[in-house]
Order: structure tokens, then sequence, then C-alpha cells
């Protein structure tokens, strides 16, 4: 790394989805993050969601240079708090909400196929970190 700060990446089930259909678009987009050494973070709920759409199947090369952020239910944690605060106020479904929450846990770039991604970003009145989304 080059000393340039590289903010973590969070994929959702679209972009997973996108690399099991082997999207160019995503496959250089991944490529890309790992090239500039980021770090890129699957909810665990995500990846529960992809096997379950992808009829079993998972974008297994693209799982490999990802961290899974398996599920914390304690009340105490971040991500439950966060995840919380998406839920009750929005119409957010748990995935979402648990996308969401990672990314502002992390401070971290959303990638998604979804165009109205934008909802998901401002679910919340009072986050303090706002995300980026990068639509493929």
């Amino acid at each position: 790394m080059t000393g340039k700060y590289r903010p973590p990446v969070v994929y959702t089930v679209g972009a997973l989805m996108a690399a099991l259909d082997n999207n160019r678009a995503f496959m250089a987009l991944h490529k890309c993050f790992l090239l500039d050494e980021c770090r890129i973070v699957v909810p665990s709920i995500v990846r529960v969601e992809v096997r379950r759409r992808g009829d079993g199947r998972q974008p297994t090369e693209v799982l490999k240079a990802c961290k899974t952020d398996w599920e914390d239910e304690s009340e105490t944690s971040v991500l439950h708090e966060y995840m919380i605060d998406f839920v009750v106020g929005s119409k957010v479904s748990r995935i979402d909400a648990m996308v969401a929450a990672t990314a502002v846990a992390h401070r971290a770039v959303v990638v998604t196929t979804e165009v109205n991604a934008l909802e998901l970003m401002w679910a919340v009145d009072d986050v303090d970190r706002p995300m980026a989304i990068i639509t493929i």
C-alpha cells in the first residue's frame, strides 16, 4: 500500500449475484479493490442470501478475498445498534439494514446493483457517518 487511505468495501447481495453471473463491471471493480489492497467485508446474512438465491452456488473466487463479518447478536455490539436504528428508522429489510450497519460501522463503501440504494444510505437521519455507494 502506498500510504493512501483505502476505505473498506461492503458487498451487497446484488453485488455477489453479479459475481455469480460473471458481470464484467463487477469483476473489474473487484479486481481494482484487490489491487488497491482494500479490505472487503461481506456480512454473513448476505452470504446466506446469495447461497439461497444462487441455488447453493456462491462466488467462491470473490469470497476468498473477503472477510465475512459474522453477525454478533449481542445487544452491546455496534453493528447491532446500527442495525436496530436502520430497521426502526425505515422500512428496509433485515439484510439491507445489516449491510447499512456494517458499512457505517466500518466507514465503508457499499457496492450494490440496486439503483435505489440511496434510500438505504439515508435511512436514519442521525447517522453521523454517511456512506458512499457504488452502483454497478
